[in-house]
């Protein structure tokens, strides 16, 4: 598999979970189907407009640009979903976290808020103990987002 849909050097590569590299084949595999729908329905057109006795018309080269355009701009989704998730998903490094328990941001908020809150009450056991703790815990406000406030 030839992957192009995002370009990365050989040791961003070998720097990625296994879980990204998932993700860039899971991406790559769908912008592949996509290329091959879109070579399909070019054919189908073609066929329909020949058999329709249009042979020399700009009509194809319209359907096929509206078709590429729409393509690429699958293939763009694609890709900055992909980026979003390299971007923010679990470092596998721990590089730049400052935090007490796991961060992941491939979890889901539900999830990450019961990562959250294990954490602090097995380490405060004291409810004002773990309320002071967690209100000076300015890296969960950014982690948790909305779900903060009902932690």
């Amino acid at each position: 598999m030839t992957i192009d849909i995002v370009t990365y050097t050989d040791e961003q590569y070998a720097a990625m979970t296994a879980e990204q590299l998932k993700e860039v084949r899971d991406a790559q595999t769908e912008k592949d189907e996509l290329k091959i729908e879109l070579e399909d329905t070019l054919k189908a057109e073609r066929a329909a407009l020949v058999k329709k006795g249009i042979f020399n018309s700009n009509l194809y080269q319209m359907i096929k640009t509206k078709l590429e355009k729409e393509y690429e701009a699958r293939v763009d989704f694609i890709r900055e979903c992909l980026l979003f998730f390299l971007q923010y998903s679990k470092d596998p490094n721990g590089a730049g976290i400052e935090a007490p328990y796991e961060v992941n941001y491939a979890q889901s908020y539900d999830a990450r808020v019961q990562v959250v809150r294990q954490y602090y009450e097995t380490a405060y056991p004291d409810p004002n103990e773990r309320f002071r703790a967690f209100s000076l815990d300015g890296f969960a406000l950014t982690y948790l987002g909305n779900r903060y406030t009902a932690l």
